[in-house]
């Protein structure tokens, strides 16, 4: 797996996305299906693990992947919060209905990092205000 994702990296503009959202005192998830984390844990090396975010939900640990919308509630459970509370960005379209379902507002991250980031401090200013 190290080999596999050596060329794996976090993307700068959505990391410095939920910093500012981080600073601004909102909650963030990780949720994500997992890659694996026995032998080799690639968020840890990433800096993307549980220290990084208010919660981190794996379908590794939750027995079930995206697009379910089991995997959705457990991220709202983790940050003890309410689907309208919450943004939710992927980039798989597929995962977005089940989040929307539950009143999660989602952001499709395609290949425009900048504009993925400036969507989410949109609708994040919108929610502060």
């Amino acid at each position: 797996m190290r080999r596999a994702l050596a060329d794996l990296r976090p993307e700068p503009a959505i990391v410095a996305a939920t910093d500012r959202a981080r600073a601004a005192g909102i909650k963030v998830a990780m949720l994500s299906n997992s890659f694996g984390l026995e032998p080799y844990n690639p968020y840890v090396t990433l800096g993307m693990w549980e220290d990084a975010f208010g919660a981190v939900i794996l379908s590794e640990r939750e027995g079930v992947r995206k697009p379910s919308s089991f995997i959705c509630q457990r991220a709202l459970d983790a940050l003890g919060l309410s689907g309208p509370e919450c943004v939710f960005v992927d980039d798989h379209a597929e995962n977005l209905p089940p989040a929307e379902a539950l009143g999660i507002r989602t952001i499709h991250h395609t290949t425009d990092p900048e504009g993925t980031a400036a969507q989410l401090d949109a609708l994040l200013e919108r929610a502060a205000a």
